[in-house]
């Protein structure tokens, strides 16, 4: 606050008695006056006290007028600051209230694109169930006609099959009798026969009358109900009984012409007794015998002939039985076919809880008569609702209806809740409510997370673990997860701990999209495009072969090669090159680390039986991938349990939790697999900038570390000093690993007046106090 200041306005009054006083003291020491000198002193007086009093009281007024001002300036600076501060409170109201709005907005525009796809597929599911449903009616129409058609079929060839058995049977009898009769109607015009034609004509009688009698029984044969397995052994029950009869008649027959040839055996040996020598007599009834024999084997093979006939008739008729069962076999396909169009729809492939459940309640209430048709199923692991079409119903089902099943449908399909059933008039659908698993409870600090997963500290170390084949890890690492999903975050973190922490290695980088906006590597790189990425691979698995022939110049350096979008960059070829050697490199001091962008490896060129040669580093998203191919990968029930659930928790968390925090420091969730052993990891936040080599280096170009004085990098530039290393020879100092005494720098370190060095007979390195080496 400026002051009140009154000295400019009273300093003309003070000026102007200061100069009366000055002029006082002058004419009172000039003038010999007395009264001159008492005017004088009187002007001196007068001035001095007009001087002083204005300085004065202009100097009270000033301090009074400057306090009123400070307090009413003050008061007024309190005002403003109230003022300011209710401004603010209302501003930062205002914005709180202007972002959940537009969070409100985003959700409200989301939540209508969702009701209108929901609305699209309702309405085409709807469409498609009209379609199917008339299509039902019209094929059970179609079906119905074909059995009605079928059964119509049936009863005539049943129909016809009786006439014509009983026309074949009535022909075959009616020929036996004929010529039975022909031969009586023969005898009896025969005049060698008078002696037995009495006993002929009874014959005749006898014959006629049965075959009256089985013309009578095969009449009931057309007229004959019952399956045509009945009638048929009806039939044939009949046909036995005549054929028995009739081999009886001709027996009988035989016999009347018997009773003939015995006359005339009798009467021949009468004739012959006087007059006939014996021999003579002997050969006439040898020759009559002949003629009787004759006579019988013509009637044996009628009777033959007539055997052959009835099983020609029992071949046709098997036949005849084998179309039956043809047609009987296509009936009972059409009745199977209309049955299990009548059955319920059910889901096939129940391979989820929820889904098995959803075929119970359909079988549940199908047994009590009720139409039950799925539709779909949502939710989650805890609560899902099972949709179901009622419109086959004759009737509308009411929900009441259903639940008073509810507590039995709890018991039927083994559900934790009784479960209850809602009309969904919007989408015309019954759904049931199930509660498949109680809801856990949800972590509320990071504490509790790093409870279940190995916090961010121990990421380096645990993936150096996986991806040492001496602590049965591979010499594989794949890490895969969406783009953008932190798959360089990790890696760079990775690289950091190798190395700090592994003796002697090269780490060879490689990132074909060098000079991206989303390049933060900032570190050595000894690929820069695609080209050079595929010449880096080509170099890795050349050493490699090298190194496996006895023939590498660098078998003492072990190589790490870490290529980013590894996917996309290389060929299949170049990848089935990387699957020929990615666990044979563990023998050869090598490591690899593919960058990958999904999970999904089928898409890429790759399999699941290749990825258990790896171990698997999934980060976030890529995390569900796995999970969904859990089968592919062999997991454990153990696995196939805990690892949804510590994901789902945790990964709900995080992304709560990363709503307010920036991109660098987000929480990140990793998953690494190794056959049936899984570790869930904190990924750390992301490292700014660069890091120095320390115990391993990264370059610029392979084999650099073997000509490199040293290698190191910040922020804001690399230097790279290709000068040969000096090699020195100490007696002071030796290696530490094998004891020699002649090594050469390899790089600096952080700590005061110390270097590390590379041994030339080990080739490890250690750290020695500069001072020491001569």
């Amino acid at each position: 606050m400026k002051l009140i200041d009154f000295k400019s306005t009273s300093k003309a009054i003070t000026v102007v008695a200061a100069i009366l006083c000055v002029g006082g003291v002058l004419s009172f020491y000039r003038t010999s006056d007395t009264n001159s000198k008492a005017l004088a002193l009187n002007i001196i007086i007068g001035s001095s006290a007009i001087a002083v009093g204005n300085h004065l009281a202009s100097k009270w007024y000033e301090d009074s007028a400057n306090l009123q001002a400070k307090t009413i300036v003050n008061g007024y600076e309190t005002t403003v600051k109230k003022v300011n501060s209710e401004l603010t409170n209302l501003t930062d109201k205002h914005r709180s209230q202007s972002k959940v709005l537009n969070e409100i907005k985003s959700l409200a525009t989301a939540q209508e694109k969702a009701i209108a796809v929901r609305d699209t597929t309702i309405k085409l599911l709807q469409s498609e169930l009209l379609q199917t449903t008339k299509n039902f009616d019209i094929k059970t129409k179609e079906l119905q006609m074909k059995l009605d058609e079928d059964d119509n079929r049936f009863n005539e060839l049943l129909k016809a099959f009786k006439s014509q058995l009983a026309e074949d049977i009535s022909e075959r009898i009616y020929t036996v009798y004929n010529g039975l009769q022909e031969s009586i109607d023969i005898k009896l015009a025969d005049d060698k026969y008078q002696s037995i034609h009495p006993q002929l004509e009874k014959f005749a009688v006898t014959l006629a009358e049965s075959y009256e009698n089985h013309c009578s029984m095969l009449q009931s044969v057309p007229n004959s109900a019952g399956s045509w397995e009945s009638i048929l052994k009806s039939a044939i029950d009949i046909y036995s009984q005549i054929s028995h009869e009739i081999t009886a008649l001709k027996v009988k027959y035989r016999n009347v012409l018997n009773i003939d040839i015995r006359l005339n055996l009798e009467q021949a040996y009468t004739a012959l007794a006087d007059c006939t020598p014996k021999t003579k007599a002997t050969g006439i009834l040898r020759e009559f015998s002949e003629l009787s024999k004759s006579d019988l084997q013509n009637l044996q093979s009628k009777v033959i002939d007539n055997q052959n006939s009835l099983e020609e008739m029992r071949g046709q008729v098997s036949d005849l039985l084998d179309e039956i069962d043809h047609k009987n076999l296509e009936i009972s396909d059409l009745k199977l076919q209309v049955a299990d169009l009548k059955k319920p729809l059910v889901w096939t492939n129940a391979n989820s809880r929820e889904l098995q459940i959803g075929n119970a309640i359909v079988q549940y209430f199908w047994q009590t008569g009720l139409y039950l048709d799925r539709a779909y199923a949502e939710g989650d692991i805890y609560d899902v609702d099972i949709c179901f079409q009622i419109d086959r119903n004759p009737r509308f089902i009411k929900e009441s209806e259903l639940n008073e099943h509810s507590e039995a449908l709890q018991q039927w399909c083994r559900t934790i809740k009784p479960i209850t059933f809602k009309w969904d008039s919007g989408k015309a659908l019954m759904v049931a409510k199930v509660v498949l698993k109680e809801r856990e409870k949800i972590p509320t600090s990071i504490e509790e997370i790093r409870r279940m997963i190995e916090p961010a500290a121990r990421f380096g170390d645990i993936v150096r673990r996986y991806h040492d084949h001496t602590q049965d890890g591979k010499p594989t690492l794949r890490v895969m997860t969406r783009t953008g999903g932190g798959k360089g975050v990790a890696v760079k973190n990775i690289l950091h701990n190798y190395v700090n922490n592994l003796e002697g290695w090269e780490l060879w980088l490689s990132d074909p999209q060098h000079g991206s906006t989303q390049d933060f590597w900032n570190v050595p790189k000894v690929a820069k495009s695609p080209q050079q990425a595929s010449d880096t691979l080509e170099t890795f698995i050349s050493e490699f072969m090298a190194r496996k022939n006895g023939r590498s110049l660098h078998a003492n350096i072990p190589v790490v090669g870490i290529f980013d979008e590894t996917d996309k960059t290389f060929t299949k070829p170049e990848k089935q090159g990387i699957a020929q050697i990615w666990t044979e490199i563990r023998h050869r001091d090598m490591k690899l680390i593919l960058i990958g962008q999904s999970g999904e490896v089928g898409k890429n060129g790759w399999t699941w039986d290749e990825m258990n040669n790896c171990s698997m580093l999934f980060i976030g998203e890529a995390i569900g991938t796995a999970i969904k191919h859990a089968d592919d990968m062999g997991w454990s029930s153990d696995m196939r349990d805990s690892i949804p659930t510590v994901y789902r928790t945790v990964s709900e968390w995080m992304s709560e939790a990363n709503r307010s925090i920036p991109a660098k420091n987000k929480y990140r969730l990793g998953l690494l697999i190794n056959g049936l052993r899984y570790t869930f990891v904190e990924i750390p936040p992301a490292i700014d900038g660069s890091f120095e080599n320390q115990k391993s280096w990264l370059v610029n170009q392979p084999w650099e570390s073997t000509n490199t004085q040293s290698v190191s990098f910040s922020n804001n530039s690399m230097t790279v000093l290709n000068e040969p290393a000096k090699v020195i020879v100490s007696t002071e100092i030796q290696c530490p690993h094998c004891h020699s005494q002649s090594f050469r720098r390899h790089s600096s370190v952080k700590a005061k007046n110390y270097y590390r060095y590379q041994c030339n007979d080990c080739k490890k390195t250690f750290t020695a106090l500069d001072n020491k080496i001569n």
